[in-house]
């Protein structure tokens, strides 16, 4: 791996992410992972799954999930974090805590309580006549309207309070906040990306810019940006599916070909590889042809073990460098360690 030294001589002004889409260690970690999402409620669409809903916030838990996977969490320890982030709300198997017991019995007591409350207000004694008494009919005066609001004003109350306590509310007043510091932030890291360079502020504009491109899908720079924003968080499955968005739009768009290439070279997965470097030869046949691509190109072989190919790119590597490049000698290293394994192995 020592090839990515030279990669990022060349290519850091790209800022583009390192890992594959989801990788699982094994089958059981998979099975964990879709488990996990099914039993997760998005906190903004409420009757959806993670796993089902395309809202960034559920977008965000999924990739914050596949991460404490990957830190070798366990599943409660997930459904943990994710209970203290968002509520328990979150989660379809809420423990029973008094909250709960709030939940479900408060309502049930706010009913009974104002009820009782009406009717002992409507028990009010009825005078009545000789005459009706000797006809045994027993006449009730009409309860007013006014004597019914302390009841139903009390019953709104506490069944607003339970919606607001355990329906995330907050955390989605939370990202509306974010999303409306959108265009400040990102104005600022357009100047200078290193201006940002908290992890908090980076992860609120990552979640404008999604909400942002989920009204104007067909923004090019938009995703290319995200890609950016996401090699800055190491979020590298952000980084590649707004890539890939971006070539979506437009297939023939330097910027957005090299850079998945680049994510995709870096994949732990041989296909992932190997797609990145289609993209590479793709760029190169179409006259795309500058010192990023060719250095990239010959590292994708290097990797894929094409040492005829990686002879070819380091050499076009140094055809690009002055003598005096001091980057000429670690090129030449590499150029020949693929030549000494071109004739050990062929190919």
């Amino acid at each position: 791996m020592k090839y990515w030294l030279l990669l990022c001589l060349f290519c850091s002004s790209l800022a583009m992410a390192t890992k594959d889409l989801l990788t699982f260690r094994d089958a059981v970690q998979e099975q964990e992972y879709q488990r996990l999402t099914q039993s997760l409620r998005c906190p903004k669409c409420q009757n959806s799954s993670i796993a089902d809903s395309g809202s960034v916030i559920a977008a965000d838990m999924r990739q914050k999930l596949y991460q404490l996977l990957q830190q070798g969490k366990s599943e409660q320890q997930v459904v943990d974090y994710m209970v203290v982030r968002y509520g328990h709300f979150v989660s379809y198997e809420p423990p029973l805590t008094p909250l709960t017991w709030l939940l479900w019995g408060g309502p049930l007591a706010v009913v009974i309580l104002g009820g009782g409350v009406i009717i002992r207000r409507s028990r009010q004694k009825v005078e009545v006549s000789d005459a009706v008494v000797q006809q045994t009919a027993i006449t009730f005066s009409p309860v007013p309207l006014w004597q019914w609001l302390p009841g139903i004003a009390l019953t709104l109350g506490v069944s607003a309070f339970l919606v607001y306590q355990t329906g995330s509310i907050p955390q989605v007043q939370a990202w509306k906040q974010d999303t409306a510091q959108t265009p400040e932030l990102l104005a600022l890291w357009q100047q200078d990306p290193q201006d940002i360079s908290d992890r908090d502020t980076l992860s609120r504009l990552a979640l404008g810019m999604r909400t942002r491109l989920q009204e104007q899908p067909d923004d090019i720079n938009g995703w290319i940006q995200l890609g950016r924003i996401g090699y800055q968080l190491d979020n590298a499955p952000l980084v590649i599916q707004a890539l890939e968005k971006a070539r979506v739009l437009d297939p023939d768009n330097q910027l957005a070909t090299l850079g998945l290439a680049e994510a995709l070279t870096r994949s732990s997965s041989p296909e992932d590889v190997t797609q990145g470097g289609e993209l590479l030869k793709d760029m190169i046949l179409k006259g795309n042809v500058n010192l990023a691509v060719l250095n990239l190109y010959a590292v994708n072989a290097q990797q894929q073990q094409h040492w005829q190919d990686a002879v070819t790119g380091w050499k076009a590597v140094l055809k690009q460098l002055s003598p005096d490049d001091p980057r000429a000698a670690t090129v030449e290293g590499y150029l020949c360690e693929a030549m000494s394994k071109q004739q050990k192995h062929g190919g």
